[in-house]
């Protein structure tokens, strides 16, 4: 094996194995963090998914998206693959129907090596506030989500999910850019006989540092009668 080639091989491997060669416990961590990075140009073709549970009167809705980064490292020509999935939990009671959900937002950030089969993933909790900045709608096709389920005592609960994303520059530094995401949940809750109980939509808004490949902040908004 010529020297070069041999070198070049070395670094890869010691480089893979200080990012992704770590035990796969709670709290496991990227390691170093993701920077420089830019928004893939390749995203998956069907990006969002949710789902809806219901045991007896308890409901649990969970939707997913999925956002794709391109990583550099300081090994020439390897560039990482950090899959960015946000995830919205909901979970409420229609035994009385009135009552707030909760919520729960977070994210799982996966880095895929290319030269490896296994990723390394970490858990974001959004932290800090969703900042006004300028920004221009990225995903013309606002893809939707809807499911229905029904209570064990005759509740009918629908739920749909809108989701549109939008590109945004820092002011204070346009090279950093930022994805806002806004998902939409309407909801509908209705019994057996089609009386409206509830309907209202809200908005979950999320701000993702590209650069970073990170969440870093949410904001779930009040809801709005319909």
């Amino acid at each position: 094996m010529k020297p070069i080639v041999y070198f070049v091989l070395t670094a890869i491997l010691i480089f893979t194995a200080s990012l992704l060669i770590q035990p796969f416990h709670a709290g496991a961590q990227i390691n170093p963090p993701l920077s420089n990075c830019t928004i893939s140009s390749k995203q998956p073709i069907d990006a969002t998914d949710m789902n809806t549970v219901v045991i007896k009167s308890k409901v649990k809705t969970i939707h997913a998206e999925k956002h794709l980064f391109d990583c550099p490292t300081n090994v020439a020509g390897m560039i990482l693959k950090a899959h960015v999935s946000v995830i919205i939990e909901k979970f409420e009671d229609l035994s009385v129907p009135l009552v707030a959900p909760k919520f729960t937002v977070h994210s799982i950030t996966c880095v895929q090596n290319p030269n490896f089969w296994f990723p390394i993933c970490q858990e974001f909790l959004p932290a800090g506030s969703v900042i006004n900045q300028p920004c221009v709608v990225s995903n013309a096709e606002s893809p939707i989500e809807m499911n229905t389920v029904i209570t064990s005592n005759g509740i009918i609960k629908t739920i749909k999910a809108e989701k549109q994303v939008f590109k945004c520059s820092n002011p204070a530094d346009p090279t950093n850019i930022w994805l806002r995401d806004v998902t939409t949940l309407t909801d509908i809750v209705e019994n057996t006989t089609g009386t409206i109980l509830k309907k209202q939509y809200q908005p979950v808004i999320c701000m993702i540092d590209a650069t970073k490949a990170k969440l870093m902040s949410c904001r779930i908004l009040a809801p709005n009668t319909l």
